[in-house]
């Protein structure tokens, strides 16, 4: 299981979103978006 925590400004959000779909993908683990600390 991979967790990507999604925190800091809008294109690091949206960066850090990009990255979880990448993980999320290419990998055959569970992924999860912790966005408790979203600021959006």
């Amino acid at each position: 299981m991979k967790i990507v925590t999604i925190n800091g400004g809008l294109a690091n959000q949206l960066f850090q979103y990009i990255f979880y779909r990448f993980v999320e993908v290419h990998s055959g683990d569970d992924c999860y978006i912790d966005d408790r600390r979203c600021r959006l």
